[in-house]
């Protein structure tokens, strides 16, 4: 409910008007986090452990480990193509991957 970067209609404004909203309140203090290359360091196979906990069916855990190895394309201002992640790949989960954000809460339960 906190989190103001990059979600759908909130912005840098609204979040400063939070904060004062809240100082006004009573509250001291403000947090700001950015988890920079969080999604790059999620070692795969703790992640796999983890879900395996949760989901026995072979086909949705395979399913995931296909998901986690998928090469990703990106171009960077120029136009020019960079691709990471893929087979090799051992860390990491594709960031903007609609499975992302669930398979790095679940490392945060394990």
């Amino acid at each position: 409910d906190g989190a103001y970067g990059y979600r759908p209609r909130r912005n840098a404004v609204d979040a400063v008007k939070e904060v004062h909203r809240l100082m006004c309140r009573g509250y001291t203090d403000v947090v700001d986090a950015d988890l920079s290359k969080y999604f790059d360091t999620i070692p795969h196979s703790d992640l796999l452990k983890s879900v395996a906990r949760r989901i026995v069916d072979r086909n949705v855990l395979r399913l995931i480990k296909l998901w986690l190895r998928v090469p990703v394309e990106e171009r960077d201002s120029n136009g020019k193509r960079r691709m990471s992640g893929g087979k090799s790949n051992k860390c990491g989960t594709p960031q903007g991957g609609v499975i992302s954000p669930l398979l790095c809460k679940r490392r945060d339960l394990s």
